[in-house]
């Protein structure tokens, strides 16, 4: 009888982070000197399957990755220096590598001993692995998808190994996981895919760092209103968040004064938000989003593309407020609409515009579950 453990966000395809307000103020070290306040929404796209992972334990003393569902890449980890670019992020398979060693399976200082990766797993582990994972998102969408894949990979690996685990420790473990990967990065992500419904996750400026999650609630039937208003688009543009991190980072530790006046912003737009969603007051959100998108501008310079205007500026009369995901610079763009389902309106509008990219257009929905950890017994030899 062989052990299979699924990580994975049920009932969900692209299951993700849509970050509202406080984008930026999660990110070390402005939450540590300024204090993190963050408001996420945790959807799904068009309501299919999920970004997650897959492992189980196998006979042979060796690690075998596999990246992807159809026509997966597999990556056969047989000695220890196979695993010698975990920190590279761009390396096929790094961020699997990476976690082996941020759940403490692997040895980070595997290079002082004379041990072999096979007796390491045969003496401390009595077995081998397969960790398989999956993302339907486009890579660079903006949404928090290596962040809540890390969570999820992180959760399966401690599950198979035994180790109990609360979701406030997956959100911790993720930020060390991305430093193992030289990505950086704040912690909104991991909050935001991997927690439930609507939230604002909040980190006090003081060391250690410690991220509180809690759910805002919205009058009774507001957010099955809130989905028929909601709208995400790929604008078919792909983006790299760790050069805008470089670039906010720097004027940060150079005490900007715009940087450090639009970082006390983003938490009372976040506070704004929060209201508003309290109240129910679908106008008030929009211009919130709204003012979510001009700080991040101010913090990003370069985040808002051609394309990226050229599509806000033809949509603009049908919606409340507009927001590009995560950092900008392209991905997924967000809007609260004026009219209710009105996704074939804004299709047909970008659609006008004729932009190579090709543009897709989706409705959302907020996810009521997060992560979810199964495991299902095997009886036969199947490898997935």
């Amino acid at each position: 009888m062989k052990i299979i453990i699924k990580a994975f966000i049920k009932n969900s395809f692209f299951i993700a982070r849509l970050d509202i307000a406080g984008t930026w103020s999660d990110t070390p070290p402005i939450c540590y000197e300024n204090g993190g306040c963050v408001l996420m929404f945790s959807i799904s796209i068009d309501g299919k399957k999920p970004i997650g992972c897959r492992v189980k334990r196998i006979p042979e003393f060796k690690i075998v990755l596999v990246l992807g569902l159809e026509n997966p890449m597999v990556i056969e980890c047989k000695e220890f220096e196979d695993f010698a670019d975990y920190s590279s992020p761009n390396s096929p398979g790094a961020l699997l590598k990476a976690a082996f060693f941020c759940t403490n399976i692997l040895p980070l200082d595997y290079g002082n001993g004379n041990i072999s990766l096979s007796e390491y797993l045969a003496n401390t582990h009595h077995s081998g692995f397969v960790l398989q994972s999956w993302s339907d998102l486009p890579k660079g969408s903006g949404l928090g998808t290596s962040s809540i894949l890390a969570g999820c990979i992180l959760s399966a690996l401690w599950k198979v190994v035994g180790l109990e685990h609360e979701v406030t420790s997956v959100l911790h473990a993720v930020l060390d996981l991305e430093q193992m990967l030289t990505t950086g990065g704040g912690w909104q992500d991991q909050v935001g895919g991997l927690c439930p419904g609507i939230k604002v996750a909040t980190s006090k400026n003081q060391l250690p760092l410690q991220v509180e999650t809690s759910s805002v609630k919205t009058p009774e039937g507001f957010i099955e209103k809130l989905e028929k208003h909601l709208v995400v688009v790929f604008t078919g543009k792909t983006r790299l968040a760790r050069n805008m991190l470089q670039d906010v980072l720097r004027n940060w530790n150079a005490r900007s004064p715009a940087i450090v006046k639009t970082a006390r912003s983003l938490i009372e737009n976040a506070n704004e938000t929060i209201q508003a969603l309290e109240e129910g007051n679908l106008e008030l959100i929009g211009k919130c989003l709204n003012d979510c998108w001009s700080n991040k501008k101010k913090m990003a310079h370069g985040c808002e593309p051609l394309v990226c205007r050229q599509i806000m500026d033809k949509i603009k009369p049908y919606v409340l407020g507009i927001s590009l995901a995560g950092a900008g610079g392209g991905g997924f763009m967000c809007m609260i609409t004026k009219q209710e389902n009105a996704a074939s309106i804004i299709k047909e509008q970008i659609e006008s515009l004729k932009i190579p990219g090709k543009p897709t257009v989706h409705a959302a929905t907020i996810d009521r579950q997060g992560l979810v950890v199964t495991i299902d017994s095997l009886s036969n030899e199947e490898r997935f």
